[in-house]
């Protein structure tokens, strides 16, 4: 984010947004899967770091391996989620991506979970997903929006 130009206020912000107590009692059922093997997630970046979903309020992001067993281990998270929470996942609403993956597989996962399939590139919380970090005019329409909201 320092590479981007975020100044250290703001990247600290984001920072206690991604180890707050408050998001990491919400992982509970994730790390468990995780620890059970159920779930590996996917390893990013130079530090690897293991990761396994996203969150930000009531959106949320999940990463798997491409196998049917990952996806029946998401499946079944969001639903002792919903047992728990009270709350219902709205799986019509939700859609399925593939990096690398055929299209048939994608299709395949996605129907086992009652979702749509979406392609890359696309935008999540107004940010971009799946376009090159490097060029500008990925983060034009967030920088934009960002001017916009200070300016009033």
């Amino acid at each position: 984010m320092e590479e981007f130009g975020f100044g250290a206020r703001w990247r600290g912000w984001i920072k206690e947004c991604l180890v707050s107590t408050r998001v990491r009692r919400s992982e509970y059922a994730t790390q468990r899967a995780r620890s059970l093997g159920l779930l590996r997630g996917v390893v990013v970046g130079h530090d690897e770091v293991k990761l396994s979903h996203l969150q930000f309020a009531e959106d949320a992001i999940s990463f798997c391996e491409a196998n049917m067993e990952e996806i029946m281990a998401v499946k079944r998270i969001l639903r002792c989620f919903e047992l728990v929470s009270g709350l219902k996942i709205t799986f019509h609403e939700s859609f399925m991506c593939g990096i690398s993956v055929s299209e048939n597989e994608v299709e395949e996962f996605a129907s086992r979970l009652h979702c749509r399939c979406q392609k890359l590139p696309l935008t999540y919380l107004g940010l971009p997903l799946g376009a090159s970090p490097r060029l500008k005019k990925t983060w034009k329409p967030v920088l934009d929006k960002c001017k916009a909201r200070l300016a009033s």
